[in-house]
Formats: structure tokens, C-alpha cells, sequence
């Protein structure tokens, strides 16, 4: 029940967001760029762009599997990947815990390590990201502060009372697990397994591999969202810094609980475009379809995902 009170406020909030961006919009004009001025070389390079990062999301996986004695196909570490991010469009945050599951079920990997493993790659993502936002922030500076004074203001201020409550639940489960570890023994077996996990890129022996793979993630999927730029006339102009505040706005949005980022992700690519002089109407167009594509690209790869975690089965 509570997880599908979460998944509607989750929807209505993408929702509240996409029609307060798009309520003037005029769609008629989407068709026609779809038809007249999409060059569709680009988005579907772009799309095999993004399909690589979760390739390269796989193999890092199976780099920290090995240590523990898990020698995983590599078609079930990408079919339990592609299947997590196509869950996760239905419900958001969901794809870490139904990757393990699908993992314990075609390889009998226990639930518990690979949850400590996905957690360290979590970890790392959001290393790389913080320095690349870091990085975008300095360089960029004069651009954010000359837009968005007062909406960084505002939004600073709206999540301080989320981010409060956030650390508070995280302080009040911390000490109920250490209690409970404390008088289960079974959890502290569980909790062994997960330290298992979550330490056994340092037992991997290629720890530079485990950050390589970590770094060309994110490379794919700055370079689909930069190739998308050369699909439209608008924005086949902007170079790599617009590409970099785009993708550094990106991933501050997704924080927000919505489906692959629905609303928040269309506001801060339209407003980086925005930036760089490009009209809102073609900001909004570039947001609404570039989403698209990103969404169908998950689609596609989590019925992929799904045929491959079916025929393992089988």
C-alpha cells in the first residue's frame, strides 16, 4: 500500500510539473520537427550511446562479483541491468533491489552482497557526478548565477525542511540497525554479506578498472545526451560546455522522485538551453523529445533484458 501511494504521488508530481512547463506548449509543432527536422543518424547514435553505459554498468558489475566467487554470464548481469532501468520508469528508485532479484535468480547470487556491491557503485556514481557538477559549477559559474539567483534561492530553500527529515530517518535507522545487529545474529550474518559486497572492489585486484568502468559511464551518457544536439538544427551549434551544464543540471533534477526524472528533468534542460540563447520553444521541443528517446531507449532495453532473463529461466 505504501509503496503504491509513493508510485502515484510520484506520477502526480511529474505530472504538476509537466503541465506547469508545457500547459502554452504548442505540440502541433512537435510532429513537424519529428518529420522536418530531426536527423535521425544522430538520435539513434545517440541512443546506442546510452545503451553502452549500461553495458559498461554491467561489466563493472561483474568486477565486483569475481572477488566473492561469482563468475556471472555476462548476458544475465546485462539483462538484470537492463531490466532494473525499465522498472524504474514505472517505479522510481526501484531498480537496485529488482536488479539483486533478478541476479539471485538467474545466478543464485545471494540478495544480500549484491546489494552491498550495488551500493558501492551507487557511491562511486554519486563521486563522479559530485566532482562533475563541482566542475561545471566553477567553470560556470557566471552563467547560474546571472539566470537563476533567485530560483537557486528558492530551491535551496524548499529542501531544507526534505533534507532535515531525510538525515533525521537516516540517524533514527542507523541506530535501530545497530541495535538489531546487536540482537539478531542472523542480521549480523546478513550484515557480513552486505560489508562483503559493498568492500569487494578492494579484493578485485583491478580497483583503476572498477574506476574506469565508473568514468566511461558517464561518459556514454554525456555523450548521448551531447549527440542529441546534433539532431536538432537549434542546437546542433552548442559544443561541450553546454552539454556538460545540461548533463550537471540532469543530475542534480533526478534527485526528485518522479518516473526517468518526468518534469524536473525538462525544466533544467530547458532552462540550460535557455542559457545558451536558444528560443523556449525549441528548448521545450529539445526537452520533450530527448526525453522521449531516453525513455524508449530503456524501454527497448528492458524488454531486451526481460527476453534474456527468460531464456535463462527456461
Amino acid at each position: 500500500m505504501t509503496r503504491s501511494i509513493q508510485v502515484v504521488l510520484s506520477l502526480l508530481l511529474a505530472l504538476g510539473v509537466m503541465y506547469f512547463l508545457y500547459r502554452d506548449f504548442p505540440f502541433s509543432g512537435v510532429s513537424h520537427t519529428l518529420s522536418q527536422e530531426v536527423n535521425w543518424l544522430w538520435v539513434v547514435v545517440a541512443m546506442m550511446s546510452g545503451a553502452m553505459s549500461q553495458v559498461v554498468r554491467a561489466l563493472r558489475w561483474q568486477i565486483l562479483l569475481r572477488p566473492m566467487g561469482h563468475h556471472c554470464l555476462l548476458r544475465n548481469l546485462m539483462g538484470a541491468v537492463f531490466t532494473s532501468f525499465a522498472l524504474s520508469l514505472v517505479i522510481p528508485r526501484v531498480g537496485e533491489v529488482s536488479r539483486c532479484v533478478t541476479l539471485r535468480k538467474t545466478e543464485g547470487v545471494s540478495f544480500v552482497r549484491s546489494v552491498g556491491t550495488v551500493v558501492a557503485e551507487r557511491i562511486a556514481d554519486t563521486v563522479v557526478l559530485f566532482l562533475l557538477i563541482a566542475g561545471v559549477g566553477v567553470s560556470q559559474w557566471h552563467r547560474i548565477v546571472t539566470f537563476f539567483p533567485q530560483s537557486l534561492s528558492a530551491t535551496l530553500m524548499a529542501h531544507k525542511l526534505p533534507i532535515f527529515f531525510a538525515a533525521l530517518v537516516c540517524g533514527v535507522l542507523m541506530v535501530m540497525g545497530l541495535w538489531l545487529l546487536r540482537r539478531n545474529r542472523k542480521l549480523v550474518t546478513h550484515f557480513h554479506k552486505f560489508r562483503e559486497g559493498f568492500f569487494s572492489v578492494t579484493c578485485s585486484g583491478h580497483p583503476w578498472l572498477f574506476v574506469l568502468h565508473t568514468v566511461l559511464i558517464l561518459v556514454f551518457n554525456l555523450l548521448s545526451l551531447w549527440l542529441m544536439f546534433y539532431a536538432f538544427g537549434f542546437t546542433q551549434h552548442l559544443g561541450a560546455s553546454a552539454a556538460l551544464l545540461c548533463f550537471a543540471m540532469i543530475a542534480i533534477a533526478m534527485v526528485v522522485p518522479t518516473p526517468n526524472g518526468a518534469g524536473p528533468w525538462h525544466y533544467v534542460v530547458m532552462q540550460s538551453l535557455i542559457l545558451y540563447g536558444i528560443a523556449h520553444s525549441d528548448a521545450a521541443s529539445f526537452a520533450l523529445l530527448v526525453h522521449g528517446f531516453h525513455t524508449l531507449t530503456l524501454i527497448i532495453l528492458g524488454f531486451l533484458g526481460m527476453a534474456v532473463c527468460r531464456i535463462r529461466k527456461s
